[in-house]
């Protein structure tokens, strides 16, 4: 089920196609319910919960911690390859906007100031 969030493949496109589909899942994420209030709160957990997730698919890592995924997209952000690049940048801009502590959690990492 988690397999499609794996960034271990070689080829810089298609990593960063990966990347593109997990910041539009973040951008047009929502409950069963639609986009109302009601079904907020599970689309932000839902959203949160597949943040996590990415970082645990690539690090396999296995408690819950949403600093290891952002230190791997960070370092994704300052890949040499340009695809890679805008790639992780996507994941970033849709975790900062459509997650409603997205930008909380990327500040907390000490790496993500030194990235801006």
């Amino acid at each position: 089920r988690s397999a499609w969030l794996s960034l271990s493949v070689a080829q810089p496109k298609l990593k960063a196609a990966i990347l593109v589909s997990i910041a539009m899942v973040f951008r047009h994420l929502y409950s069963k319910n639609g986009p109302s209030d009601a079904g907020h709160g599970e689309e932000q957990s839902l959203k949160k919960q597949l943040y996590v997730m990415m970082g645990r698919v690539n690090n396999g890592l296995s408690q819950q911690h949403s600093q290891d995924t952002t230190d791997l997209v960070i370092s994704l952000a300052v890949s040499p390859l340009p695809e890679v690049r805008l790639g992780a940048y996507e994941v970033l801009s849709a975790v900062a906007s459509h997650v409603t502590t997205g930008a909380q959690i990327l500040l907390q990492n000490s790496d993500f100031f030194a990235f801006l």
